[in-house]
């Protein structure tokens, strides 16, 4: 119950944000987010909203970069000038050359999709011929880390969802 907090207009784009990011949102309405622009159902109760203006907050949060990120599980391992060279999964690792990767990368981020991408392939593919700073190894690894929360959060907001 929230009976003393108010409502402001970044609840309401959490609550949408969330409803957005629903496996079983987009299973229910696939057809016709294909032709216009998306339903955004109302709320059946303030429980399952303030549910999903929570859940949906540290899913904007999370994509904004803006929470704090533990990137220790992946490591950038091997010797080399950092090139971006030629990007691809085996194994756990996300090679940038013959000799260099990031490891424990989860496949299910590999291949995860985001509005179209994939973004730990487009953010390399990206920087082809590219040398990687230190911070954007770091980067990197907050992608893959913001990556797996996601899938966590879309599990957390299916749960709440009652379509």
């Amino acid at each position: 119950e929230r009976n003393n907090q108010s409502f402001s207009s970044m609840n309401l784009i959490d609550y949408i944000y969330a409803i957005l990011y629903s496996h079983k949102y987009h299973n229910l309405y696939k057809d016709f987010l294909k032709t216009d622009y998306p339903y955004i159902p109302y709320p059946t109760d303030q429980e399952t909203f303030w549910k999903l203006v929570e859940i949906g907050g540290k899913l904007r949060e999370c994509h904004l970069m803006q929470t704090e990120f533990d990137t220790a599980a992946y490591s950038f391992v091997g010797d080399g000038t950092n090139e971006v060279v030629k990007p691809e999964y085996k194994n756990g690792r996300v090679y940038i050359s013959k000799t260099q990767y990031f490891d424990n990368v989860p496949q299910a981020q590999w291949e995860q999709y985001i509005g179209g991408y994939q973004p730990l392939q487009k953010w390399l593919k990206d920087r082809k011929k590219t040398t990687l700073s230190a911070e954007d190894i770091e980067h990197y690894k907050k992608i893959i880390e913001a990556l797996r929360r996601t899938e966590e959060l879309m599990a957390e907001i299916d749960n709440v969802v009652e379509f």
